[in-house]
């Protein structure tokens, strides 16, 4: 087996991080931002161990309990926001872990949420640009300055995620966990439930595995540099569970992006939202990064893997979709979604009004005769479903009988069904339909296919390219323009 260099490349993510309305200092990357604000990252992760072996709940027995330490740091141009509860206006914490194995980037577990509620105003890291902590009372996090949460702080009194709208940085104390109470409490029921089939080396040789922590802030003003991953390594494994050592120590600084975006090697990536490029506080909603890694197995065939991050889209995706062309075959359907340990509870939440509750079931994967799709129970009163919230990556796959190239997908939105569409490798996506000036295959000429274009210009494409003269120029400019608002 081989894996395959996809057609569009990491440059479709590239080209969206680097034409931005500004550039806030976060290790080199562009953010689109309006103007000076907070921005937090994280310069060091560390600390990565156990709570104990999970006594209760669904992998009760069958699981070990992780947590981990957090230092965050304003590297942006104001205070950032850092009340304590019952006041909404504090970051929130999390982390996830995810396994690369055999071409699949998936998500494995994750840890409920930790409200921020004191922020220290330490210097535990440092540049020539930012060496100066302005300090503060604590309810805001100073210019310049660290604030440090312990892997035992990190591990206590947490809340589930559903209560948080990732976007706007919202939380409601009236109806919360924390007012009412009702959280569970067995050994490792909040933090990250490691299941032992996913870590133990014996059952997953060549395996890598990965750790990442995400503040959601409702006044940053740049998600791309608000998580930050490192590499883990499980050392051994036994009745206590895995023992794990990190890729470097305390004070070497974690990867300072999402893990998605950096640790699937070879992996094409995608970001889809409604409106790209997302602004913080202007677009109706955040985005979701969706990866592909093709591995051709030889003898005609080739296995495509796809994973949806969702990073702070509010309405959640609760269906994925890859176009086919006529005549590809395609078999073996797979899906991976990491175990919720909330499900007893609800996912959306609003100002102590609860919505549908949340499940486990796996998604429902079909072969249709122009795409490949799979879905969730679509939102409706009463009725549980498992659609991908905030913070969280689901993958999916399927064997083909054709080599890839540049198509397309789409997804809809949990709780208004909107339809968001990109572009991907697929398997032979062959000619594009007949829609001059349609860059990613809804058959719509809008203002998706003009940013496509005005982001991507001057590079290789394809995305954004379509005239296919392999130069996304001028003419592909009039080509939307031209057309524009064509529904084919």
């Amino acid at each position: 087996m081989k894996s395959v260099k996809c057609c569009i490349g990491a440059a479709t993510v590239a080209a969206l991080s680097a034409v931005a309305m500004g550039q806030d200092y976060n290790g080199g990357a562009y953010c689109p931002i309006l103007g000076p604000g907070p921005d937090v990252t994280l310069c060091e992760a560390y600390g990565f161990g156990s709570t104990g072996r999970v006594n209760g709940g669904n992998l009760s027995g069958a699981a070990t309990g992780f947590t981990l330490g957090t230092t965050s740091w304003n590297v942006g141009q104001a205070q950032l926001l850092w009340e304590q509860m019952p006041d909404p206006d504090h970051p929130k914490i999390t982390v996830q872990v995810y396994r690369l194995k055999d071409g699949r980037f998936e998500n494995i577990a994750n840890h409920w949420i930790k409200h921020g509620f004191f922020a220290l105003s330490s210097q535990q890291c440092s540049d020539a640009a930012l060496s100066n902590c302005q300090g503060t009372n604590g309810t805001r996090l100073g210019l310049a300055c660290t604030d440090t949460y312990s892997p035992g702080l990190n591990a206590g009194s947490l809340g589930p995620r559903y209560e948080v709208n990732p976007w706007s940085g919202a939380w409601s104390y009236t109806g919360s966990i924390h007012q009412t109470g009702g959280r569970p409490n067995y050994t490792g029921a909040t933090n990250m439930q490691l299941p032992d089939a996913d870590v133990n080396p014996a059952l997953n040789p060549g395996a890598r595995y990965f750790f990442e922590a995400y503040y959601v802030s409702g006044d940053d003003i740049c998600v791309y540099n608000n998580a930050s991953y490192k590499e883990f390594f499980v050392n051994s494994f036994g009745g206590s569970g895995p023992s794990v050592s990190e890729e470097s120590d305390r004070f070497t600084p974690p990867h300072q992006m999402f893990a998605i975006l950096d640790a699937w090697t070879g992996a094409t990536l995608t970001e889809i939202a409604e409106q790209i490029p997302v602004v913080e506080g202007v677009s109706p909603d955040g985005r979701a990064i969706v990866g592909c890694n093709v591995t051709d197995l030889g003898g005609g065939q080739w296995r495509y893997d796809y994973t949806i991050m969702n990073v702070d889209m509010d309405r959640q995706i609760d269906q994925f979709w890859i176009d086919l062309r006529p005549n590809v075959n395609v078999t073996d359907l797979y899906f991976h979604a990491p175990l919720s340990h909330e499900e007893t509870l609800t996912y959306e939440f609003s100002n102590a009004s609860q919505g549908p509750p949340r499940d486990n079931d796996a998604w429902t994967g079909v072969v249709e005769t122009d795409k490949v799709r799979w879905f969730t129970d679509a939102h409706q009163a009463g009725v549980s479903s498992n659609p991908i919230g905030w913070g969280t990556a689901y993958s999916f796959g399927f064997t083909a009988d054709t080599a890839p190239k540049s198509g397309s997908m789409g997804v809809t939105a949990y709780k208004d069904g909107t339809v968001i569409a990109g572009a991907t490798p697929t398997p032979d996506a062959g000619a594009a339909p007949n829609c001059p000036g349609d860059t990613n295959g809804d058959n719509v000429v809008d203002l998706t296919d003009l940013n496509n274009v005005l982001f991507n210009f001057g590079s290789a494409g394809p995305l954004g390219d379509v005239d296919g003269s392999g130069l996304v120029d001028l003419t592909d400019l009039n080509l939307v323009l031209f057309n524009f608002g064509n529904v084919c």
